[in-house]
């Protein structure tokens, strides 16, 4: 499995990903990528292979934090996206979590504990996984529905 890292702080992306391989297990491989398009195609490409996906939103080739958001929202219901980010705003971090991104760490923040990564990715993708099953069962049941109604709305 691959977790992808879009940050374009190169010695930000080399201490995160040094933390990243320390708590996960040896069959974890992390990918970074240092523009947002490099990220995106990566993304696109490795889809069903990638574990997590951490995103900076002050990204050089990027307009705003909300272009990173739009780009990246239907992919949420994928993969879960954790936004990474010097910016310590909780209105953007709350509009982010609305729309499907798993978690905010702040840069530099109390969330750079190595046992809090982990958590931090642990619950990500238990979220995530649950969020998916829930989705599915909706699904599911929708097709019953259909299915015993004989087609017809009820």
């Amino acid at each position: 499995m691959k977790i992808l890292l879009i940050e374009d702080n190169k010695a930000e992306a080399h201490i995160f990903k040094h933390a990243i391989e320390k708590i996960m297990d040896d069959s974890v491989s992390v990918e970074i990528c240092e523009t947002f398009s490099q990220g995106f195609e990566f993304l696109e490409k490795n889809l069903n292979q990638l574990m997590v996906v951490f995103v900076d939103l002050g990204l050089p080739d990027a307009e705003s934090w909300r272009d990173i958001s739009a780009m990246l929202q239907p992919y949420a219901g994928k993969v879960p996206i954790i936004v990474v980010s010097g910016n310590e705003d909780g209105d953007i971090a709350r509009e982010l979590l609305k729309s499907g991104f798993e978690d905010y760490i702040v840069k530099g923040g109390k969330k750079r504990k190595l046992e809090t990564l982990r958590e931090t990715v642990d619950f990500a993708i238990c979220r995530h996984q649950a969020t998916k099953r829930l989705v599915d069962n909706v699904d599911q049941d929708a097709q019953c529905i259909r299915w015993l109604s004989g087609g017809y709305s009820v």
